[in-house]
């Protein structure tokens, strides 16, 4: 009788009936809205919504799936896939990021002029991009004329597969941003320097947050100078 009394106050506190799981098929879903976007949205409900997601309450359960399992940082109403998640596996060589953003609009030849503005969504900053665009000329992967840098034929397919494989990152981008800034930017050029190098400011502006908040940013003195203070800057 004990028992039976005792698993009744559990059924009335509600500690007998575990949780529904999150459809596995809808979290995939939502981590693919994220890639589109370069893995971070900057409004989660909003952009959710539009892709689908019409329902409050499965937005908020995807979102603290995603982010209970440690998949995700929230960061305000904004929300940000880590690295490993947004490219669903082992981060890409700066090689392969490389020739994935030569290859980006479909073919293997890129104008050299505006091409910084690919490379920042793949995570090359101008002196990575230098430095990979002479070796790999020296390796017969580049031909590099007047004007444009062209994937040689034998390297070409490589390059389209990893672009279709390869996610343009925000959280990557900005990190490679300053690392090629001296691991700092003022806060007041921030937007101008961002969208310079290729990267989104509002979504630039939900990875700043969401690496403070894991402190691997840090904001510094009157003017508010944002450092980075983890990975290529630690």
């Amino acid at each position: 009788m004990n028992g039976i009394r005792s698993l009744c106050v559990m059924l009335g506190l509600g500690l007998a009936v575990p949780a529904q799981a999150m459809d596995a098929a809808r979290v995939d879903a939502a981590r693919d809205a994220l890639r589109a976007q370069a893995c971070v949205m900057t409004d989660v409900e909003a952009d959710l919504a539009a892709a689908g997601f019409a329902d409050p309450g499965e937005r908020s359960a995807v979102i603290a799936q995603l982010v209970g399992a440690n998949e995700a940082v929230q960061a305000g109403t904004g929300l940000m896939l880590r690295s490993a998640v947004c490219q669903g596996g082992p981060e890409p060589t700066r090689h392969d990021r490389f020739l994935a953003a030569l290859a980006s609009d479909g073919s293997c030849t890129r104008p050299a002029e505006g091409l910084g503005s690919v490379m920042g969504a793949y995570a090359i900053n101008p002196s990575q991009a230098a430095l990979l665009t002479d070796e790999m000329a020296l390796h017969g992967e580049l031909r590099v004329s007047a004007g444009q840098i062209e994937v040689t034929e034998a390297f070409c397919d490589r390059a389209k597969a990893l672009a279709a494989t390869i996610v343009p990152e925000t959280r990557a981008g900005f990190v490679a941003f300053m690392a090629g800034n001296e691991c700092r930017v003022g806060v007041r050029d921030k937007d101008r320097l961002v969208s310079a190098a290729g990267l989104d400011p509002a979504r630039t502006d939900v990875v700043i947050e969401a690496l403070v908040s894991e402190g691997e940013v840090i904001y510094y003195g009157y003017e508010k100078t944002l450092i980075l203070v983890w990975g290529p800057c630690s």
